[in-house]
């Protein structure tokens, strides 16, 4: 992720706003999502976040292809790994109701 967006952020800065938002927003998502999951235990909360997550890192993505695709490209393992954890959350919630 990082990686992905160095490349989009050192190019073109005149398509990066919105790129840039998006990435920001995702991060924030990113960092709550632990948050409520294992200090709060809200596994409901937290599946919710990570379905946002995954929603907007996709978003983040094509915006990322639109100006380096080898940002994008960079980005399919994040992806794959948040469609996991979002399997995952799924599982732990409907155990624990």
């Amino acid at each position: 992720m990082g990686v992905s967006s160095y490349i989009v952020f050192d190019d073109k800065p005149e398509e990066q706003p919105k790129a840039r938002k998006i990435y920001i927003f995702q991060l924030i998502v990113n960092f709550l999502w632990p948050i409520l999951f294992f200090n709060f235990r809200a596994f409901f909360l937290a599946l919710l976040c990570l379905i946002i997550l995954l929603i907007s890192v996709i978003y983040m993505t094509v915006e990322f292809y639109k100006i380096k695709p080898i940002a994008a490209y960079l980005q399919v393992p994040y992806i794959m790994w948040l469609m996991f954890a979002t399997y995952l959350n799924l599982g732990i919630f409907l155990l624990n109701n």
